[in-house]
């Protein structure tokens, strides 16, 4: 038969492929329709992985060929397929609602997956429920763990019942479930139990449930984790001359580059297009689109940053104080450079690092003794104003709040964190969220009884 291949992220081909052999309880359809589900365009551009390359499950055809053990199906007869299978007892599938079941998965049995057989990831909706009963899961061949929870949110994850799971698995060093926290969250009433390991030579051994959901349940310290409102308004240069720095830094998503400048400065800032996605479309190969915003919170040009290139973008200042540059990188990343002092990157929000390393400095005022710093990735560590490691992780999933106290509070000073890797960060209050390319550019903030945040000592115009 020929079948719609999956050959590379964008890239599709229609060739021969074996016929499949209905086993036992299974039914060979003749596909004659089938329609394109989101979960398969995700698959095509390459933001979603499974384990075969003959995707397309939203299908109609005809029975050719019955496993052993069928009934209610004849051959010949035109049958749809339903992409979601409930256990037909509960309250919803009495209901016909069998995405809403309440049995989740129950008898199942999942092998050969190359990655985590279950994924939890990137829940944003509180009445999300997952259950699984009474499950093998043979993992030997995977490169992950058979059951993996993460999320990018920070709320809490609900809903998680596991009740009878078995893993197959030879690798002694790695769980059967994992937990990634991060951005402080954690499980929330989650229910482990019956949960065992088995090897191959059938030897088993019980997984400690209570003991994981312990261990997954919220911090108190992390939770209370919180950042300082952005108060453009009381950020200044800390030095008179900038730097020209930033140039290998990749930012995703949305983000904000701030620069500070006085009426009547001109500066030229550099923005670049580095894609991570080649495919066709707007979404991937259209310009990332830059908004600036005056400090009279007012845009005063927009901009687009061509794919796969740069665009420098003259600043002529009528108002003196902070501009804002709105950027949406979408699924690519942009990179910012500027050689004028007083510039960072918003990271109220978790600032979100891809496919790079590097060095990011921020201020700490006189007074201030606590510095928290939350990032989430492989490496990291905060660095005292000597670029000695007070606080790191090494090769660590998930997130971790690095933590200093200062012995000496009598003055500010510039800290920074080092990265390798993709990494998230956000600066914990009560300092600015910013983080600097170059300590020759860290934007300052004092608190209110403090002496103040230094003016910059005249304009400095970039090339």
């Amino acid at each position: 038969m020929k079948a719609a291949v999956i050959k590379s992220p964008g890239r599709i081909a229609i060739e021969p492929v074996p016929d499949p052999v209905p086993g036992p309880g299974e039914v060979l359809l003749k596909v004659e329709a089938c329609a394109l589900c989101g979960t398969d365009q995700r698959v095509l551009a390459g933001e979603k992985h499974v384990d075969v390359s003959i995707v397309g499950h939203e299908i109609a055809g005809t029975a050719v060929r019955l496993g052993d053990g069928v009934s209610g199906i004849r051959a010949g007869k035109r049958y749809s397929v339903q992409t979601v299978i409930g256990c037909g007892r509960c309250p919803m599938c009495k209901q016909h609602r069998e995405n809403l079941c309440e049995r989740g998965f129950t008898g199942c049995r999942i092998e050969d997956s190359a990655k985590a057989s279950f994924g939890v990831s990137e829940q944003q909706v509180t009445n999300l429920s997952f259950m699984l009963r009474d499950c093998v899961i043979d993992n030997r061949h995977s490169a992950t763990e058979a059951f993996r929870i993460s999320s990018g949110h920070g709320g809490d994850i609900a809903g998680l019942r596991i009740e009878g799971l078995t893993v197959i698995e030879d690798d002694t060093n790695r769980p059967p479930i994992k937990f990634i926290p991060r951005l402080s969250n954690g499980l929330l009433d989650p229910v482990v139990a019956r949960v065992r390991v088995r090897n191959s030579a059938g030897e088993e051994s019980a997984f400690d449930g209570e003991a994981f959901v312990r261990a997954s349940a919220p911090l108190p310290p992390d939770r209370a984790f919180q950042t300082r409102p952005l108060d453009l308004g009381a950020l200044k240069p800390l030095g008179a001359q900038g730097k020209r720095a930033g140039e290998g830094l990749r930012v995703r998503r949305q983000f904000e580059f701030l620069q500070w400048a006085r009426a009547g400065q001109t500066l030229s800032i550099a923005f670049t297009n580095r894609p991570v996605h080649r495919y066709a479309g707007p979404r991937y190969s259209g310009p990332l689109k830059v908004a600036v915003w005056a400090p009279s919170r007012t845009v005063v040009a927009e901009f687009g940053i061509p794919f796969d290139g740069g665009t420098n973008f003259v600043l002529d200042a009528r108002e003196t104080g902070i501009y804002r540059f709105e950027i949406d990188a979408r699924m690519q990343t942009a990179g910012v450079v500027s050689g004028a002092p007083g510039h960072g990157l918003a990271a109220a929000e978790s600032l979100y690092l891809f496919g790079c390393s590097g060095r990011l400095y921020f201020y700490v005022p006189a007074g201030i003794r606590d510095i928290r710093i939350e990032a989430a990735g492989a490496t990291f560590a905060l660095l005292d104003p000597d670029g000695n490691p007070v606080d790191s992780v090494v090769n660590h999933e998930g997130s971790k709040i690095l933590h200093a106290v200062r012995p000496d509070v009598s003055r500010g000073e510039v800290w920074s964190v080092r990265f390798t890797g993709t990494t998230y960060l956000r600066v914990g209050a009560p300092l600015a969220p910013v983080l600097s390319t170059d300590p020759a550019n860290v934007l300052a903030w004092e608190p209110a009884e403090g002496a103040g945040p230094r003016e910059a000592a005249g304009g400095n115009e970039t090339d």
